[in-house]
C-alpha cells in the first residue's frame, strides 16, 4: 500500500491527476450530550473497568503544547501538522459513548443512534480535517496515525490482560 501510495503522489505532483483521495466521516452523527466530571463518569462506568477505560481516553489527551512552532500540539501519537482528527470513544450502552475532552480535564458524552455497538467497545471515529495540500495522501495520512493509535490502544489492552 505505501508504495501504491508513494506512486500516487508521484503522480498527483507531476503529471497533474486531479484525483483525490476520499475519506468519508461519520463524526458529524454523534451528537455531543454534555460535558461532565469524574464523579459521574464513575458513575456512568460502575460496571465497568474504569481505569482502563481511563487509560484507554488518556490517549485524546495533549500531553505537549509547543510555542513556537507550526506543529503546536502533541499527542501520545504522531499526526501530521498536529491535526489529530481521530477521536477515541468508549461505548457505555444504548447507543451512548465517553470520550475525554483532549485539553480539559473532563469527559464528554455523546450518542450516535446510526451506531449501537456492546458496552465497554472502543470506537475510532474522526473528522476530516486535513488541508486542501493532502488531497492525493490524506487517506494515506489518517491510516498512517490510526496505525501510531493502534499500537498504543494494543499495548494498554495487553498490559490491562484484556482481548481484542
Amino acid at each position: 500500500m505505501v508504495l501504491v501510495d508513494f506512486i500516487y503522489e508521484l503522480e498527483f505532483n507531476y503529471k497533474g491527476s486531479s484525483e483525490e483521495q476520499l475519506l468519508i466521516s461519520n463524526f458529524d452523527k454523534f451528537k455531543f450530550r454534555k460535558s461532565f466530571s469524574n464523579n459521574e463518569f464513575n458513575h456512568l462506568t460502575e460496571r465497568m473497568d474504569r481505569e482502563f477505560i481511563r487509560n484507554i481516553l488518556q490517549l485524546n489527551d495533549v500531553i505537549r503544547v509547543e510555542k513556537n512552532s507550526y506543529f503546536k500540539i502533541h499527542k501520545s501519537y504522531p499526526s501530521p501538522r498536529s491535526l489529530y482528527p481521530i477521536k477515541i470513544l468508549v461505548s457505555i450502552g444504548s447507543s451512548f459513548y465517553v470520550t475525554k475532552n483532549d485539553i480539559q480535564d473532563v469527559y464528554e458524552l455523546y450518542s450516535c443512534e446510526n451506531l449501537n455497538v456492546p458496552s465497554g467497545d472502543i470506537v475510532l471515529e474522526f473528522n476530516d480535517k486535513y488541508l486542501e495540500d493532502y488531497k492525493s495522501i490524506k487517506k494515506s495520512l489518517l491510516l498512517l496515525e490510526m496505525g501510531h493509535l493502534l499500537f498504543n490502544l494494543l499495548y494498554i489492552i495487553k498490559v490491562y490482560g484484556k482481548k481484542c
